[in-house]
Order: structure tokens, then sequence, then C-alpha cells
């Protein structure tokens, strides 16, 4: 190994030390998850002839938003003086996140799909689809 690559992997972990307190097995999962549902998504929208660079473009920086979120919440529990609670549940939210939208984008794909998590998907996108549109109140006009 050269210098310069000792700097550049030594530059690397500070700035993963920085921004989440080190690389964990969790940021190994999540990575892996963000990795896949990217994937996944393209396949996804090759098996339905949607496949579009411009979308997929758009996709990349709502990934590093991910990665952004996780860095904040461990900047909160540097904050409150917590062992990583905020940056372990912000990852924890984002891997079941990211899950669910590989889930997803197998039944777009067409494969199988254990009944139980097909059924889950269904009932989560539903209430994420009825939370997106709040009802029309007295108080509240339509939007």
């Amino acid at each position: 190994m050269n210098i310069r690559e000792v700097a550049f992997k030594a530059g690397l972990a500070s700035v993963a030390l920085y921004l989440f307190g080190g690389w964990s097995q969790l940021l190994d999962v999540l990575m892996f998850m963000v990795i896949a549902d990217y994937a996944t998504g393209i396949g996804a929208a090759c098996v339905e002839k949607r496949l579009s660079s411009a979308i997929g473009f758009r996709r990349i920086p709502k990934k590093l938003f991910i990665f952004l979120a996780v860095a904040a919440a461990h900047k909160v529990d540097l904050a409150l003086n917590s062992p990583g609670f905020f940056r372990n549940i912000t990852i924890y939210f984002y891997i079941a996140n990211e899950g669910l939208s590989m889930l997803e984008n197998m039944v777009r794909c067409g494969m199988p799909v254990p009944p139980q998590l097909r059924s889950a998907l269904l009932q989560l996108r539903k209430r994420s689809e009825e939370e997106k549109q709040p009802p029309d109140t007295p108080d509240r006009p339509a939007m």
C-alpha cells in the first residue's frame, strides 16, 4: 500500500468518525440496503419498461440524504451526551424503510414474496397514501 492509499483511507475513516461516530455494522447494513433498494428499483423499472436516467438520477440525492439524517442524529446524540440512541434509531428506521422499498420493487418484478410480507406491504402503502391526503373538514380546507 502506498502513501496515497493510506492517506485516502485515513481521510475516509476520519470523515466517517466525524459524521457518524465511526463506522459500525449497522451502517454496513444500511449501506447494503440503500444500494440493494436502488438496484431493485432499476430492475423493476426495466421489467415495467419505464427505465429513465432522469428518475434514477433524482433518486441518488434521496439516498445520500439518508446518510445526512444519520449524521444529524449522531450530532444530536453528541449534544445530548447520549450513547448513540438517536443515531441507531435513525439507522433502524431507514433500514426498515429501504427494506420495504426493496420488497415493493421485488413485487413489481413479479418475484414471489411471502404472502404475509406482501399483505403488510399493501397495508403500509394504503396507510401512507391515506396519510398523504388529509381529510376535508370545515376547519381545514381542501388543498
